[in-house]
């Protein structure tokens, strides 16, 4: 054989060499990403687990409770609410009388440009006087 021969031979086998190391490299790296990562789920668990454990045991009781008065305080809002809007259904023409007038006043004074009149109150006892 001749030189350029065995050349070619070394560099062939260089090649597959070369070609199989980086594909144990390739492996091996994906194997220590892999061991990583498992690591990294491993400890969020744990982690988790003693969270869950601190909040069963300390907090649990108290967010119930909380979100228990939450749902009761919105509850009682809308029946408030509810109740309300009803009763100013109601009496309605009772509240439209006095905003009446509060009105008629208001553009009285606007129109006078006496704007004290807003801030005085009048007695309606004392309003005829």
């Amino acid at each position: 054989m001749t030189t350029i021969h065995t050349l070619h031979l070394i560099s062939d086998l260089a090649a597959k060499a070369f070609a199989i190391g980086g594909e144990l490299f390739s492996a091996a790296t994906l194997a220590v990403l892999l061991n990583a990562l498992a690591s990294m789920i491993n400890k969020t668990y744990a982690a988790g687990k003693i969270c869950g454990r601190f909040y069963f045991a300390h907090l649990h009781r108290w967010v119930v409770r909380a979100v228990a008065f939450y749902i009761l305080g919105c509850v009682l809002t809308f029946q408030g609410l509810r109740i309300a809007c009803r009763w100013i259904y109601q009496h309605r023409a009772e509240i439209y009388t006095p905003l009446g007038v509060i009105s008629q006043q208001l553009i009285k004074s606007v129109k006078a440009k006496d704007l004290g009149v807003l801030f005085a109150y009048q007695s309606p006892v004392f309003a005829g006087l």
